[in-house]
Order: structure tokens, then sequence, then C-alpha cells
């Protein structure tokens, strides 16, 4: 539920119910810019690469994500 417009900051009265600003009159529906994807680096693919020998494929896996959401968040 929106209570705030994001462009000029008129709130919603506090009575008021659903996502609607009917007294706002931005285009606050635009929609916000999506974060550039960052990827693993080649030293992140060298490392994981030497892994795939050693440890097993769900411990590579789960490291990948997690340096994945660690890069992206």
């Amino acid at each position: 539920m929106l209570s705030q417009c994001p462009k000029c900051g008129l709130s919603k009265s506090s009575g008021a119910m659903g996502s609607v600003l009917p007294q706002c009159q931005c285009d606050w529906r635009i929609p916000t810019p999506q974060r550039t994807w960052v990827g693993l680096d080649y030293h992140d693919k060298k490392k994981f690469s030497s892994w795939l020998d050693h440890k097993s494929d769900d411990e590579v896996f789960t490291a990948i994500e997690a340096k994945l959401k660690e890069l992206n968040t």
C-alpha cells in the first residue's frame, strides 16, 4: 500500500484506504529502474572452477549463489 508519493511527498490522509493518492497530480506510477546485474569476475570464476574437483556440487553452487547475492544486494 502506497502511503506517500515518491515524487512530491504528498501523504495519504490517515483515514484513506487503498493504494491511490487522488489529490496527487504526479505520475507516481512510473516503475523504479532496476539495478544493473553484477556477475562473477575473472577471479571469482577461477576460484569456483578450482573448487569443482575438491568440493561437492552443492557446496560449489551454494558458494556461487552466496557470492552473486552479495554482489547484487
